[in-house]
């Protein structure tokens, strides 16, 4: 049963991570910026993961009141940005008449950790639980790694058509 929960736990934080690349890779990229981005992805959410369990072993008390409050404004932010990045190039005109490149690395850290806050969550859950974090932190590094590739191959065919 605890095999079943590492995977499920992986899979579901994997979900915005797939979002984001979806979101993101309607603009050409190459294979190097795939992986890129899968490894700042995969990377975001263990190490935020980890924090959230250190958070959740020792803070707990002390943010636990406004916590959802930090998330809910740092998603809707980059939300607004990348809304207001897609509408700007899809009415601008020099947009239209300019070859378009995948997204800065800056940006793709930015979006990674944003979307990875549901994962500092999980972590203090574990953290309060006092579970075995390792194991955890692989699962959620590697579907969120896998996650963000197909994001990415599937805006890529979606954008063909």
């Amino acid at each position: 049963m605890l095999i079943f929960e590492i995977i499920a736990v992986g899979l579901v934080l994997s979900a915005d991570s797939f979002s984001a690349a979806v979101a993101m890779g309607f603009r050409p990229f190459k294979k190097k910026d795939a992986i890129k981005f899968a490894i700042c992805s995969g990377g975001s959410e263990g190490l935020v993961a980890f924090f959230g369990a250190m958070a959740g072993l020792h803070l707990i008390s002390k943010i636990s009141s406004f916590d959802h409050w930090i998330a809910f404004g740092l998603l809707a932010m980059v939300a607004i940005h990348m809304a207001y990045e897609g509408f700007r190039d899809l009415f601008s005109k020099e947009v239209k008449n300019k070859k378009l490149e995948f997204h800065s690395f800056a940006k793709v850290l930015i979006v990674s950790f944003a979307t990875s806050l549901d994962a500092f969550g999980v972590g203090i859950g574990f953290g309060v639980a006092q579970k075995n974090i390792l194991p955890y932190i692989i699962s959620i590094s590697f579907f969120a790694f896998i996650g963000t590739i197909l994001g990415l191959n599937l805006a890529k065919k979606i954008a063909k058509f």
